[in-house]
């Protein structure tokens, strides 16, 4: 009897379709991570909001939302006002009295969401990281 050898290779012994394998792995496995960060930071945003309670200090709401992206303004009544643009385009204004303490929220959500393209999330995931 004769014997038939294949001329195919063993895909379990090619060494490129282990690396191609494992680069698609790879980049899936960063795009769920990019996504949950993304994810994570909406939802954070919004359950910060609704932790901010008149009668807080500027730090203690600073604390809470980070540092606001704009400078405080001032108004007539001596009241200031701190705002933060979220990467949703929406944005949080806090009203604070006089005497330094929380008198009021807003956010302020977009009537059309843009939704952001990979390369924006992760631009933004590492301006995060400082790099």
């Amino acid at each position: 009897m004769a014997e038939t050898t294949s001329s195919r290779p063993n895909l379990s012994e090619c060494p490129r379709i282990h690396l191609l394998v494992g680069m698609l792995v790879l980049l899936i496995l960063v795009f769920l991570v990019i996504q949950f960060l993304y994810w994570r930071e909406e939802n954070n945003s919004e359950a910060n909001f609704y932790k901010i309670r008149p009668g807080m200090t500027m730090k203690e709401v600073q604390e809470i939302l980070g540092r606001a992206t704009s400078s405080p303004s001032a108004s007539n009544d001596g009241s200031t006002v701190l705002t933060w643009n979220l990467n949703d385009g929406s944005t949080i204004s806090v009203w604070f009295h006089s005497n330094g303490k929380a008198t009021s929220k807003y956010w302020n959500h977009p009537e059309i969401r843009i939704e952001r393209s990979l390369g924006d999330i992760f631009r933004d995931l590492l301006r995060k990281l400082g790099l």
